[in-house]
Protein backbone atom coordinates (compact mmCIF):
# COMPACT_ATOMS: atom_id res chain seq x y z
CA UNK A 1 0.00 0.00 0.00
CA UNK A 2 1.41 3.52 -1.17
CA UNK A 3 1.15 6.77 1.25
CA UNK A 4 -0.08 9.08 -0.39
CA UNK A 5 0.96 11.68 2.02
CA UNK A 6 4.80 10.59 1.80
CA UNK A 7 7.47 12.61 1.23
CA UNK A 8 8.37 12.71 -2.57
CA UNK A 9 11.69 11.41 -3.81
CA UNK A 10 14.08 12.44 -6.25
CA UNK A 11 17.71 12.05 -6.47
CA UNK A 12 18.52 15.63 -5.70
CA UNK A 13 21.56 15.97 -7.76
CA UNK A 14 20.58 14.74 -10.97
CA UNK A 15 16.74 16.06 -11.43
CA UNK A 16 17.58 19.69 -9.69
CA UNK A 17 20.88 21.13 -9.28
CA UNK A 18 19.54 23.60 -6.73
CA UNK A 19 18.38 20.80 -4.54
CA UNK A 20 14.88 21.66 -4.68
CA UNK A 21 11.74 19.56 -4.84
CA UNK A 22 9.16 22.25 -4.69
CA UNK A 23 8.79 25.68 -5.60
CA UNK A 24 5.86 26.16 -2.58
CA UNK A 25 3.01 25.97 -5.48
CA UNK A 26 2.15 22.61 -4.47
CA UNK A 27 -2.02 22.11 -4.40
CA UNK A 28 -3.61 19.22 -2.72
CA UNK A 29 -6.06 17.30 -4.46
CA UNK A 30 -10.09 17.17 -3.45
CA UNK A 31 -9.24 14.04 -1.27
CA UNK A 32 -6.95 16.16 0.69
CA UNK A 33 -8.32 19.30 0.94
CA UNK A 34 -11.84 16.98 2.14
CA UNK A 35 -9.57 16.02 5.18
CA UNK A 36 -7.92 19.67 5.46
CA UNK A 37 -11.41 21.30 5.51
CA UNK A 38 -12.59 18.85 8.22
CA UNK A 39 -9.45 19.71 10.19
CA UNK A 40 -9.85 23.45 9.85
CA UNK A 41 -13.81 22.66 11.04
CA UNK A 42 -12.06 20.42 13.95
CA UNK A 43 -10.13 23.31 14.57
CA UNK A 44 -11.99 26.24 14.73
CA UNK A 45 -15.05 24.13 17.03
CA UNK A 46 -12.03 23.37 19.35
CA UNK A 47 -10.69 27.31 19.70
CA UNK A 48 -14.31 28.52 20.08
CA UNK A 49 -15.06 25.87 22.77
CA UNK A 50 -12.37 26.64 24.40
CA UNK A 51 -12.61 31.12 24.22
CA UNK A 52 -16.11 30.30 25.63
CA UNK A 53 -15.25 27.69 28.26
CA UNK A 54 -12.43 30.33 29.44
CA UNK A 55 -14.62 32.99 29.55
CA UNK A 56 -17.39 31.44 31.41
CA UNK A 57 -14.05 30.17 33.96
CA UNK A 58 -13.26 33.66 34.00
CA UNK A 59 -16.17 34.47 35.04
CA UNK A 60 -16.19 32.67 37.73
CA UNK A 61 -13.07 33.61 38.70
CA UNK A 62 -14.44 37.17 39.19
CA UNK A 63 -17.73 35.85 41.16
CA UNK A 64 -14.71 34.15 43.41
CA UNK A 65 -13.17 37.38 43.76
CA UNK A 66 -16.30 39.40 44.58
CA UNK A 67 -17.58 36.76 47.17
CA UNK A 68 -14.36 37.06 48.86
CA UNK A 69 -14.41 40.77 49.13
CA UNK A 70 -18.05 40.79 50.19
CA UNK A 71 -17.57 37.61 52.67
CA UNK A 72 -14.14 37.90 53.87
CA UNK A 73 -14.57 40.77 56.15
CA UNK A 74 -17.60 38.61 58.26
CA UNK A 75 -15.03 36.42 59.05
CA UNK A 76 -11.73 35.71 60.26
CA UNK A 77 -9.10 35.92 57.62
CA UNK A 78 -7.78 32.37 58.24
CA UNK A 79 -10.66 30.76 57.76
CA UNK A 80 -10.79 27.81 55.69
CA UNK A 81 -13.62 28.86 53.47
CA UNK A 82 -11.65 32.29 52.70
CA UNK A 83 -8.44 30.36 51.77
CA UNK A 84 -9.96 27.88 49.83
CA UNK A 85 -11.40 30.74 47.72
CA UNK A 86 -8.35 32.55 47.10
CA UNK A 87 -6.53 29.06 46.23
CA UNK A 88 -9.53 28.21 43.47
CA UNK A 89 -9.20 32.05 42.29
CA UNK A 90 -5.49 32.04 41.87
CA UNK A 91 -5.93 28.03 39.83
CA UNK A 92 -8.49 29.06 37.73
CA UNK A 93 -7.85 32.29 37.00
CA UNK A 94 -4.61 30.82 34.89
CA UNK A 95 -6.90 28.30 33.19
CA UNK A 96 -9.45 30.86 32.29
CA UNK A 97 -6.31 32.89 30.41
CA UNK A 98 -4.61 30.23 29.23
CA UNK A 99 -7.88 28.81 27.52
CA UNK A 100 -8.91 32.07 26.17
CA UNK A 101 -4.99 32.03 24.18
CA UNK A 102 -4.68 28.66 23.11
CA UNK A 103 -8.45 29.03 21.61
CA UNK A 104 -7.29 32.11 19.48
CA UNK A 105 -4.30 30.01 18.11
CA UNK A 106 -6.79 27.10 17.16
CA UNK A 107 -9.67 29.92 15.69
CA UNK A 108 -6.34 31.29 13.42
CA UNK A 109 -5.24 27.72 12.45
CA UNK A 110 -8.61 26.84 11.61
CA UNK A 111 -8.81 29.54 9.46
CA UNK A 112 -5.15 29.04 7.84
CA UNK A 113 -6.56 25.65 7.55
CA UNK A 114 -9.65 26.81 5.65
CA UNK A 115 -7.39 29.30 3.04
CA UNK A 116 -5.64 26.15 1.80
CA UNK A 117 -9.12 24.30 0.67
CA UNK A 118 -10.45 27.64 -0.93
CA UNK A 119 -7.62 29.34 -2.14
CA UNK A 120 -5.23 28.13 -4.87
CA UNK A 121 -1.21 28.75 -5.17
CA UNK A 122 -0.39 28.76 -1.68
CA UNK A 123 -1.39 25.88 -0.06
CA UNK A 124 2.33 24.83 1.42
CA UNK A 125 2.46 28.48 2.75
CA UNK A 126 -0.94 28.56 4.11
CA UNK A 127 -0.40 24.80 5.79
CA UNK A 128 2.74 26.06 7.41
CA UNK A 129 0.76 29.21 8.99
CA UNK A 130 -1.44 26.94 10.37
CA UNK A 131 0.63 24.59 11.42
CA UNK A 132 3.00 27.46 13.24
CA UNK A 133 -0.01 28.68 15.28
CA UNK A 134 -1.46 24.90 16.26
CA UNK A 135 2.70 24.67 17.26
CA UNK A 136 2.07 28.00 19.47
CA UNK A 137 -1.09 26.41 21.10
CA UNK A 138 0.46 23.60 21.97
CA UNK A 139 3.89 25.24 23.14
CA UNK A 140 1.67 27.42 25.55
CA UNK A 141 -0.38 24.75 26.80
CA UNK A 142 3.11 22.73 27.64
CA UNK A 143 4.50 25.45 29.52
CA UNK A 144 1.76 25.70 31.40
CA UNK A 145 1.09 22.23 32.27
CA UNK A 146 5.00 22.11 33.16
CA UNK A 147 4.28 25.38 35.44
CA UNK A 148 1.22 24.13 36.86
CA UNK A 149 2.99 20.49 37.87
CA UNK A 150 5.23 22.38 39.53
CA UNK A 151 3.64 24.97 41.67
CA UNK A 152 1.23 21.96 42.47
CA UNK A 153 4.57 20.24 43.93
CA UNK A 154 5.47 23.02 45.67
CA UNK A 155 2.20 24.27 47.20
CA UNK A 156 1.70 20.64 48.41
CA UNK A 157 4.88 20.54 50.01
CA UNK A 158 3.88 23.63 51.91
CA UNK A 159 1.07 22.47 52.71
CA UNK A 160 2.57 19.13 54.49
CA UNK A 161 5.15 21.74 55.98
CA UNK A 162 2.32 23.43 57.66
CA UNK A 163 0.44 20.96 58.58
CA UNK A 164 3.84 20.09 60.34
CA UNK A 165 3.68 22.93 62.43
CA UNK A 166 0.55 23.54 63.09
CA UNK A 167 0.73 19.85 64.76
CA UNK A 168 4.34 20.90 66.43
CA UNK A 169 2.74 23.54 67.72
CA UNK A 170 -0.23 21.98 69.54
CA UNK A 171 -2.90 23.14 67.21
CA UNK A 172 -5.19 20.58 64.79
CA UNK A 173 -3.46 19.74 61.59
Amino acid sequence: MVNPYAPPTANLGAADPDGKLSDGRYEFTPAENTVIARAAKLARAWGIIAVAGGALVGLMVVAGVVAILIYSPRFPVATTAVILSLVLVAVIGPIAVVNVITGRYYIASGRSLQDVVETSGNDVAHLMTALDKVAGAFRLEVIFIAVTFALGILLQIALIMLSFLTSAAGGTP
